[in-house]
């Protein structure tokens, strides 16, 4: 079973699940909501450079080189490479095991893992490899909040999904069990709508992502079968209706009319077996339109209709012996209404939720497109090119984290009690921790003057910042802007500086930065002011971040 890979899908699908696969191995918690998010936002997803980022935003130390053919047996597993496939592209792969004469595999082509010869292997391999090691802070901080969600969420799905086959299993069984054999072929059509309920589920999830990359594997048994061909071509919709839609629905009304009515009365009996004969031009045409007209094969499309055939031959042999006496008192007031809403609401449920079911996956995919367009390096450069540019060189002044010496500079100018202030900081800190060129400078809003309450806290922290202890600072900062109340003189009596804030140097300080502040004209803190050095804007050219991008954003324009 091949996977389809002209389906401009599967190269997304790929990647993310080799990157899943990755995580397992290595024993790396991260749920699939953040796996999943993290790839598509990124501007060069689905490439190795999407897959090396998500990995290093989330503390995994990783390595993306090309390795010779002689060194394969080198490399440590399990790692992601590329390997040559059938019409000729290079998708991902991984690793889990190599020996002298073979390499144990994901094969991108089925999903499976496989045994492959070492020389095969090395022969369709690009030898661009991505290792990773993780350490004991690689992962996602909320993890099991993050899995419990997920959980809850397919757990209230499946629950939805199930009721109505459960409900009518049991009643199937219980029918069975109390009034025995006689109700043999009644008990056997409501299973096999039960079972067409299946199938059709499937053909509706088709064109979705993770289930429809399975369905597309169990419908390429071999060159003459394809779903993707039948669902998607001209014949595929009646009345503005997909076949799909009407055979889910169908099943599903089978499903609530024997439910609420009973398995054996015989009016619901006589009106199946009309629904069976009014079936029977559509499993003809289909049978047809595959055979001759696509000439191709929908391996669902068929058991569908095997369904629907079988259910004609029990309805036959169950209600031919009382069809004279049920056959059309059927067409009553109450029956009519209940077959009405049996099958029509169904169907105007089915189809609304599909269509906002796919209108959500459009609005995401394109929400995904817009963050890679916004995540785009020269697309940041020209909007960051027309924000407000520093006239006022900060020199020395505030305070440095990060590296002293970065290549890319970012200023911070923010006021000690400032809410959103308090809220960037731990963005910013684990910036700084994933980006090692980066230097971020925080300079204070904060006045000398007497009355200016913020004037304390900022004398303290530069205080702080005077010892040159970065670990000291960045635990001081932790636990002022990360407490529920910012109360200085909690914060004074954790860090004493008794001696230290007698310094009159850190007066002169404190006005220095008021006066730039005041000299920039800061309308709000936080204000971020970036600098990423380029011919057009210069070295030591530093513009406001534009409103459109988060703090989170910039590790995609700061090189590692």
């Amino acid at each position: 079973m091949l996977a389809n890979l002209e389906d401009p899908r599967f190269a997304e699908a790929n990647a993310i699940a080799v990157t899943r696969h990755l995580l397992r191995l290595l024993k790396i918690k991260l749920s699939n909501s953040t796996l999943v998010r993290s790839l598509e936002e990124h501007p060069a997803f689905p490439s190795l450079l999407s897959i090396s980022d998500v990995l290093s935003n989330h503390r995994i130390d990783n390595l993306a080189a090309k390795f010779d053919r002689n060194n394969f047996l080198i490399i440590p597993t399990p790692f992601i490479s590329q390997i040559i496939v059938r019409n000729g592209t290079a998708p991902f792969t991984i690793v889990d095991e190599t020996t002298d004469e073979q390499v144990h595999f994901l094969d991108p082509e089925t999903s499976l893992w496989s045994w492959c010869e070492r020389d095969a292997f090395i022969g369709r391999c690009t030898m661009i490899v991505l290792a990773a090691e993780p350490s004991d802070e690689s992962g996602e901080v909320d993890y099991e909040k993050k899995i419990a969600a997920e959980r809850r969420k397919r757990l209230a799905q499946v629950s939805a999904i199930l009721l109505l086959p459960i409900a009518t299993t049991i009643l199937a069984v219980y029918t069975l069990v109390t009034q025995g054999l006689s109700v043999t072929i009644p008990v056997l059509n409501t299973m096999l709508s039960v079972f067409g309920l299946f199938v059709t589920s499937l053909l509706l999830s088709h064109n979705r992502s993770e289930i429809g990359q399975m369905l597309r594997q169990v419908c390429s048994i071999n060159e003459k079968t394809d779903c993707h061909a039948i669902l998607h071509s001209n014949a595929a919709h009646i009345a503005g209706f997909s076949w799909s839609e009407i055979g889910f629905s169908y099943f599903v009304g089978t499903l609530l009319l024997l439910t609420f009515k009973g398995l054996t009365n015989p009016q619901v009996g006589a009106l199946l077996s009309w629904m069976s004969i009014f079936s029977l031009p559509f499993i003809g045409y289909s049978i047809f339109y595959q055979w001759r007209i696509v000439r191709r094969w929908c391996v669902l499309c068929l058991c569908t209709q095997a369904i629907l055939l079988l259910q004609f031959t029990l309805n036959c042999i169950t209600n031919l012996p009382s069809w004279n006496q049920h056959s059309f008192t059927i067409f009553n007031i109450d029956m009519m209404v209940t077959a009405g809403l049996g099958y029509l609401l169904p169907l105007i449920v089915t189809t609304t939720l599909i269509r906002l079911d796919k209108n959500a996956r459009e609005g995401q995919a394109s929400k995904m497109e817009l963050i890679r367009m916004q995540r785009n390096s020269e697309i940041f450069q020209a909007l960051l090119m027309r924000q407000k540019r520093l006239t006022e060189d900060p020199g020395s002044m505030g305070i440095v984290i990060g590296n002293p010496n970065g290549k890319h500079k970012l200023i911070k100018v923010c006021n000690p009690y400032c809410g959103p202030c308090a809220e960037s900081h731990s963005s910013l800190h684990q910036l700084v921790e994933s980006i090692p060129d980066l230097q971020l400078r925080i300079i204070f809003t904060a006045s000398s003057a007497p009355e200016d309450s913020k004037a304390e806290p900022v004398k303290h922290i530069l205080a702080i910042a005077e010892k040159n202890d970065e670990h000291l600072l960045n635990k001081a900062l932790d636990d002022w802007y990360l407490a529920e109340k910012r109360d200085y003189a909690a914060f004074a009596e954790k860090y004493p500086m008794r001696e230290e804030l007698n310094d009159s140097a850190l007066v002169d300080k404190i006005t220095m930065m008021h006066s730039w502040c005041e000299k920039i004209k800061v309308d709000f803190t936080p204000s971020f002011f970036v600098n990423i050095p380029s011919d057009a804007a210069g070295d030591e050219s530093f513009y406001e971040l534009p409103p459109q991008y988060k703090i989170n954003d910039l590790k995609y324009f700061f090189e590692g």
